[in-house]
């Protein structure tokens, strides 16, 4: 009987083990959503923030979670919310960015007609992020950020970051890539760039863009099936063209990785 016992034991202890530390990274969205008023009067300012952010919250080597966790948050959100618990560090961030919008805006209010520029003081901020690849090896993440602080327009950025699951580092290209890739990948991207272009209905071409300016940027993200390069506005084109987005299939990237690249184990052999 105790036989039975101990063998039945063995594969609950087991499952309970396995869903406590899970083989991917387990993740929880967090949501903060407020507005606030410049003055007692709506029509006359206000700061609008709106963030959704997957955190990581479980995986089976707990020192590697605590590392890729501080990364996030820190190059989210700034290394002074490293010490934030999860369920805190919204309040806090979206508190602070009043009080810096209050601070900055509220000194005009008795110097400036605000009737004739009000809009000036509508500030928007909004963060969104997406997890692209998530499988025990490659934990990938995307920050979509848009800020508006008065002018003409906002800026929205895509912020991407890879990590490696063996030991919590931020996977970069001189992980994957061996030397001397920058020029071919340079050729890839323009050429692919290109390609898309003569798909473009609005009528875009490779004269729209600096292309002195296209080359391998480090923001990229991996994804099952090859690698997502995103250039941002400004970097590459004017800001009417918006963010570019290239896809790179690892067939034809696979000439230049590394032996030990960690996104090998990807590839289709």
């Amino acid at each position: 009987m105790k036989k039975n016992v101990v063998y039945l034991f063995i594969p609950i202890a087991a499952m309970l083990l396995q869903a406590c530390h899970p083989e991917k990274v387990r993740t929880e969205r967090f949501q903060m959503d407020r507005t606030y008023q410049l003055t007692e009067d709506s029509t006359k300012g206000r700061l609008t923030a709106d963030i959704s952010v997957d955190l990581p919250i479980a995986f089976s080597n707990e020192d590697v979670l605590q590392m890729v966790r501080y990364d996030i948050i820190t190059q989210t959100f700034g290394e002074k919310y490293a010490d934030c618990s999860n369920e805190e560090l919204l309040p806090r961030f979206i508190e602070d960015m009043y009080q810096d919008y209050m601070a900055e805006n509220q000194p005009y209010l008795s110097q400036t007609d605000i009737d004739e520029i009000g809009f000036s003081f509508n500030n928007e901020y909004m963060l969104e992020t997406t997890v692209r690849l998530n499988d025990g090896h490659i934990f990938a993440q995307v920050t979509d950020r848009y800020a508006y602080t008065g002018g003409a327009h906002g800026l929205r950025e895509f912020i991407c970051a890879n990590y490696d699951m063996t030991d919590g580092h931020r996977i970069t290209e001189k992980d994957l890539f061996n030397d001397g890739y920058e020029k071919p990948l340079t050729e890839l991207l323009l050429s692919t760039i290109e390609t898309n272009l003569a798909k473009d209905s609005a009528g875009h071409s490779l004269s729209d863009y600096w292309t002195d300016n296209i080359a391998p940027n480090g923001n990229f993200c991996i994804t099952a099936t090859g690698l997502q390069y995103v250039f941002n506005p400004y970097e590459i084109a004017p800001y009417y063209l918006g963010h570019t987005t290239v896809e790179l299939p690892f067939g034809k990237l696979k000439a230049w990785l590394k032996k030990e690249s960690p996104v090998n184990y990807l590839i289709q052999h």
